[in-house]
């Protein structure tokens, strides 16, 4: 259905192998787009210790048409980063 809409995902879970530069990105896709809003989450690794714990999340409002799809993603960022995953969720709630 068209219309406003209230978007929050999140995710936590392990660091188990880095190296320099390495890190996490968890976004937000738009009809297999990246939206800018939720680009900003990429979580360096770099100094940190293997077993590290992470959580990250994101929340906007969108404008969305009726054909319109949504997917959240959490990948790696440099090929060496490993991470556990330990929880997540997504939620999309229709605004009036």
């Amino acid at each position: 259905v068209a219309g406003s809409y209230l978007i929050t995902a999140a995710v936590s879970g392990e660091v188990q192998t880095h190296s320099h530069g390495d890190g996490i990105r968890f976004q937000l896709n738009v009809n297999g787009t990246v939206n800018p809003s939720t680009d900003a989450y990429p979580i360096e690794t770099t100094g940190s210790e293997n077993g590290q714990e992470y959580a990250l999340m994101f929340t906007i409002i969108l404008d969305l048409g009726a054909d319109d799809y949504l997917e959240v993603e959490c990948t790696n960022i440099g090929g060496n980063v490993a991470f556990e995953l330990y929880y997540g969720y997504f939620c999309a709630y229709k605004l009036g």
